[in-house]
C-alpha cells in the first residue's frame, strides 16, 4: 500500500468513526436529529468517495469515477446542510441543487462523450472549491455572532481551506502538466499524498468544529436552566438576586436610586382549584408575557416564587415606581383575561426605594418590600403600595 491509499484509508477509518459518533449523537445522547443525522451522511459519504481508490487501482472506470464524484459533492452538501439547520438560518436549496446537478452533469458528459481525466477532475475541482467558498462565506458571520470568532474561524476556516485545496488542484489538472495515468487521488503522486494528507486534516478539524458548536450550545443552554424560571423564562430567585446585589453595589458608588417592585397574584389558588393547574401554567406563563412586554429595557423582571414576581426598577425615583407598577397592574390585568373561560387576575404591588448611596443589603431592601406588598393585600389587593409612604392605589 503506497503513500496515497495510506492516506485514503486514515480518511475513511477517521470519516466512519465520525459517523458512528454523530449518529449516536443524533439518536441516542439528545442531539436535533436533523443536523446530526446530516454531519452522519457528510462522513458516510466522504467514506464511500474513498472506496474507489482503496478497492480499485488506476485507471478506473468512468462509472466508478462519477459515483465518487457525486458523492463527494453530496458529503459537503449535505455538511453544510447540517450546519444551516443547527443554526436555524434560512434553507437555500438552490446552490446545493446547482452543485450537485453541475457534478451530475460533468459525470453524464463524461460517461457519453468521454473527456479526459484530467479536465474532467478540473472541472469538478472547479464546482467543488465554488461551493465551499460560498458556503464559507454565507455561514462565516452568522456563526461569528452566536458563537464567536474561533468558532466561525474553525468552522469557515476548513471551508476555506478546500477551496484553495481544490481550486489549486483544479489548476495544476487544466494546466496539463498531471498525465493521465496521475490524476485519480489514489495515484501515488506528491499532488495527490499533498492534497490526501490536507484533506484529512480538514475533516479532522470539520468534525473537532462540529463537536464544538454542540458543546458551547449545551453550556449556554444549560447556563440558562441554572438562572432561567423553566415555565416562564425570567430569571429565577437566585440570577434576580444577583441582578439586585449587583444594583446595590452600584448605588453604594453613588449611582442614581432604584425601585424594588414585588407583585403578587391575587386569588391565584382559586385559579388552580377551579380551572386546574394547566390553566394555573397558562395564566402565570401570561403574566411573565405582560411584566416583559411592558417593563422597561433597563429593568430586571424575575418569577421568585409560585405567584410572586419580581421587577428591579434600576434610576428609578418615587413617582417612577408608581407610574411602573400602574403600568404592570394593567398590562397583568389585560394579559390574564382568558376568553370564554373567566379567568382574570390582578395584582398587588409591594414597592420599596434605595437612594443613592444607600449601603443598605438585599434582605433589608427586599423586606421592606414584602412589608408593602402585604399591606397592598392588607388593603384590598389590586394596587400598590410604597414601603415609606402612604399607599398610591
Amino acid at each position: 500500500m503506497d503513500a496515497a491509499q495510506t492516506l485514503l484509508l486514515v480518511l475513511a477509518i477517521q470519516l466512519s468513526l465520525a459517523a458512528s459518533g454523530w449518529l449516536i449523537a443524533g439518536t441516542v445522547l439528545g442531539l436535533p436529529r436533523g443536523p446530526a443525522l446530516h454531519w452522519a451522511a457528510f462522513c458516510v459519504l466522504g467514506t464511500a468517495a474513498t472506496l474507489p481508490g482503496l478497492l480499485g487501482t488506476p485507471p478506473l472506470s468512468a462509472p466508478v469515477v462519477a459515483a465518487g464524484n457525486l458523492t463527494l459533492m453530496g458529503a459537503y452538501v449535505a455538511l453544510t446542510r447540517g450546519v444551516v439547520q443547527f443554526l436555524r438560518l434560512p434553507d437555500r436549496v438552490a446552490w446545493d441543487a446547482a452543485a450537485l446537478a453541475a457534478v451530475l452533469a460533468t459525470s453524464a458528459w463524461d460517461l457519453l462523450a468521454g473527456w479526459p481525466p484530467g479536465q474532467r477532475a478540473a472541472v469538478v475541482g472547479v464546482v467543488l472549491a465554488g461551493y465551499s467558498a460560498v458556503c464559507a462565506w454565507r455561514l462565516a458571520a452568522p456563526i461569528h455572532r452566536g458563537y464567536g470568532v474561533l468558532a466561525a474561524t474553525f468552522i469557515c476556516g476548513p471551508l476555506a481551506l478546500t477551496t484553495v485545496l481544490f481550486g489549486w488542484r483544479a489548476l495544476r489538472l487544466m494546466g496539463g502538466a498531471v498525465p493521465a495515468a496521475q490524476v485519480p487521488m489514489s495515484a501515488a503522486t506528491a499532488l495527490n499524498v499533498v492534497v490526501l494528507l490536507v484533506l484529512a486534516t480538514i475533516t479532522l478539524l470539520v468534525n473537532l468544529s462540529l463537536s464544538y458548536l454542540v458543546v458551547v450550545r449545551l453550556v449556554r443552554r444549560l447556563q440558562h436552566l441554572s438562572s432561567h424560571d423553566s415555565l416562564t423564562g425570567l430569571l429565577n430567585r437566585r440570577a434576580f438576586l444577583a441582578q439586585l446585589d449587583g444594583e446595590l453595589a452600584r448605588l453604594r458608588r453613588g449611582g442614581p436610586g432604584c425601585a424594588l417592585l414585588l407583585l403578587d397574584l391575587d386569588h391565584f389558588k382559586q385559579v388552580n382549584d377551579r380551572h386546574g393547574h394547566a390553566m394555573g401554567d397558562a395564566v402565570l406563563m401570561r403574566a411573565a408575557d405582560a411584566l416583559r412586554e411592558s417593563a422597561r429595557g433597563t429593568d430586571v423582571v424575575a418569577r421568585t416564587g409560585g405567584e410572586e414576581f419580581c421587577v428591579l426598577a434600576p434610576m428609578t425615583d418615587a413617582e417612577g415606581a408608581r407610574m411602573l407598577a400602574q403600568r404592570l397592574r394593567a398590562a397583568l390585568r389585560a394579559h390574564t383575561a382568558l376568553a370564554g373561560q373567566g379567568v382574570q387576575v390582578s395584582a398587588s404591588v409591594g414597592v420599596a426605594l434605595a437612594p443613592s448611596g444607600s449601603r443598605e443589603a438585599a434582605d433589608g431592601l427586599l423586606a421592606r418590600a414584602d412589608a408593602a406588598l402585604y399591606r397592598a393585600k392588607a388593603g384590598g389587593r389590586d394596587r400598590a403600595e410604597l414601603d415609606a409612604a402612604a399607599g398610591f392605589a
